[in-house]
């Protein structure tokens, strides 16, 4: 009996022991985990734009997504190198439905729905009704596809790297420099996605300190080390006009556009059918649907599910024609690309997209009722060093983009005009940027106007899907995204809330960033290197379990005679003008080396892979020596038995 006491005990252990160590390992996993969106998305590391550029399409993926690789091109502006980050919005047509299902959806008054040009033509009958619900139809069938996009950040897929300093494939690091790296990505479409270089604020930003005293150095290495100082120092200081050309959005979408061919304004609520080229009837789809209707940038997407020849046949809602040869105005070309005329046929081929933009002539007046409204889940803001950076997409080519500042009306910096497909960048030095929302204004401009031409700028042929919403021009704000956070949690009803936990939250996709939680008075402070550098908002939990949302520029509101008090300038991390210190780190905003909640992501990988190898060691060394000693005692009862 007491033997076998002893080898259920030593089983008792040996199990104890794999099941403690292997849970400790899941925790170790899931801690690492939770702690990549801080590290890929927080404030107070160098940041650049890595240009992208949509490559081969490997091959098909499920319905509404396509893996794809992109080449991207740009710089590493730390010495410790860098982490390879990508960003992708919400879906756009999700984003949409989200706002409002009903004015998708519900028409329920027709004058509010129908453009001008529409009712004249006497188009606002059952033909128009059909066209919406069959537009929402298609509509709702991609939202359900897509609803699971979620916007956030994640590292890049790196396929392969040409780095001049030479790095191997397969890990996510950049080294210092020139980057040059293909990454592999499933794309949603209708979906925006951008990529950037994460990494450690540099040693040296300025060469101030060069030439007060020389070391002998042999060979190169003088002028090499002198040049990455310099290189550095021009990185981190990129200008707000780089800003503006580097930080570009993409997406990918098989599409097209439809136009009035004299005013060159896109046409919305227009039928575009994919036809056999044999039968010249509808093709037949098994998953996908054979046409599309534009939205109000024009633009339509049919997915072809077989490789073959096909056409294109257009039925406008508004006083078109689709015919061939249409009177084009001499400027089209620096908008739309790639003209498709009736009876033309092409080849789909799986894995490689088609563009073809349609022209209609209008049996009237040109069509000039297009308007001007940011595409859902486009919009995006960002704190760089030296600049805050606003991106979107807008309906309307090349239409005029200003940020007006709350309250005042006051234009903040200078307005910018979209591209031919609607992108704009505005970069906007943080000197000139308030501690409060800026609300975008869109303007139409005349396509036809030749200075809108003067640069020459490239025209682009990628982009997404807008709705055939038919809202109209309205506003969109952009929150201030703050570099620092201090003052007072105030609770709906404007009470101090003591003791209460304070979350950031990413407004992307509201996961929380960081918590911290404020004092008897009601009093907390987040330093730079704790908030994110995308919009984020405040969420106050009281000891009641009330919680209280708040954006950043009511808080700011909120703590109005606060900030002015104390000549706080939360955009800028300052306290009367001197930049504020991280008593963490003992430096200004700079992220405490010796936290190992802050170290770099590649540390943190290491550390917990090697960590998980060392456990695995351990519980195998664990298991042998219990299994040796069970044996033992096995051998050892025997042969009591025997004797």
């Amino acid at each position: 009996m007491r033997s076998k006491s002893i080898l259920f005990t030593f089983f008792a252990v040996l199990l104890a022991s794999f099941l403690f160590l292997k849970f400790d390992v899941n925790a170790a996993r899931l801690a690492e985990y939770g702690s990549v969106t801080h590290e890929l998305a927080a404030q107070g590391t160098v940041r650049t734009c890595l240009s992208a550029k949509v490559g081969t399409i490997p091959y098909e993926g499920p319905k509404y997504t396509r893996t794809i690789n992109i080449t991207l091109k740009g710089t590493c502006g730390s010495a410790s190198g860098c982490q390879c980050v990508v960003c992708n919005g919400e879906n756009a047509n999700a984003a949409a439905a989200k706002k409002s299902n009903e004015e998708v959806c519900s028409r329920k008054e027709e004058e509010q729905s129908c453009p001008n040009s529409v009712r004249a033509a006497g188009n606002c009958d059952d033909k128009w009704s059909k066209r919406q619900v069959n537009s929402c139809k298609r509509l709702q069938g991609e939202i359900g596809a897509t609803a699971s996009v979620k916007a956030g950040c994640k590292p890049c897929n790196i396929v392969s790297k040409k780095n001049v300093l030479g790095a191997t494939t397969g890990t996510n690091v950049l080294p210092p420099g020139p980057v040059d790296v293909e990454v592999r990505e499933l794309a949603y479409i209708h979906t925006p996605y951008d990529f950037t270089a994460v990494g450690d604020l540099p040693a040296v930003t300025t060469g101030e300190d060069l030439g007060q005293g020389e070391a002998v150095v042999s060979g190169d290495d003088k002028s090499q080390k002198l040049g990455l100082v310099n290189f550095f120092s021009e990185v981190f200081n990129t200008s707000v006009e780089d800003l503006k050309t580097q930080c570009k959005s993409i997406s990918w979408d098989p599409y097209g556009r439809v136009f009035d061919a004299q005013s060159l304004e896109p046409l919305a609520y227009s039928e575009v059918t994919l036809l056999d080229n044999l039968t010249k009837l509808p093709v037949e789809m098994k998953y996908n649907l054979n046409n599309d209707y534009t939205g109000n940038d024009g633009v339509f997407n049919i997915l072809v599910e077989k490789e073959g020849e096909y056409q294109l046949t257009v039925d406008p809602l508004t006083n078109h024609q689709f015919i061939k040869n249409p009177t084009l105005s001499p400027n089209w070309s620096k908008i739309y690309s790639d003209l498709y005329s009736p009876g033309l046929s092409f080849f789909e081929k799986t894995g490689i997209t088609t563009h073809h933009d349609v022209a209609l002539q209008s049996k009237g007046e040109p069509y000039r009722d297009a308007v001007a409204e940011v595409v859902p889940g486009t919009l995006k803001s960002e704190n760089f060093d030296k600049a805050i950076v606003y991106r979107g997409r807008e309906t309307f080519p090349m239409a005029k983009v200003c940020l007006v500042e709350e309250g005042t009306g006051k234009i903040v910096d200078k307005c910018v005009n979209a591209n031919n497909i609607g992108l704009f960048t505005l970069s906007i030095d943080k000197n000139k940027v308030p501690q409060k929302k800026l609300i975008l204004k869109l303007k139409k401009v005349d396509l036809n106007d030749p200075n809108l031409y003067k640069n020459n700028q490239k025209v682009e042929t990628l982009q997404i899907n807008s709705l055939p919403s038919g809202a109209g021009i309205q506003d969109y704000v952009f929150e201030p995204i703050l570099s620092h956070i201090e003052g007072y949690a105030y609770d709906g009803k404007g009470m101090i809330m003591a003791k209460a936990n304070v979350a950031v939250k990413l407004k992307m996709n509201d996961q929380i960033f960081y918590e911290t939680t404020t004092d008897d008075s009601g009093f907390f402070t987040i330093y730079t290197n704790s908030l994110p550098y995308v919009e984020y908002y405040l969420e106050f939990t009281g000891k009641d379990q009330e919680k209280i949302t708040q954006t950043t520029s009511e808080f700011v509101k909120k703590n109005e005679a606060y900030i002015k008090n104390e000549k706080l300038d939360l955009m800028k991390a300052t306290k009367n003008e001197q930049s504020i210190i991280n008593p963490a780190s003992g430096k200004i905003n700079e992220i405490d080396k010796n936290s190992p909640s802050k170290e770099s992501l590649t540390t943190k990988i290491n550390k917990s892979v090697s960590t998980f190898n060392f456990k695995i060691v351990g519980i195998l060394l664990v298991i042998f020596l219990l299994f040796g000693a069970v044996v033992g005692m096995i051998i050892y009862m025997k042969k009591q038995q025997t004797a």
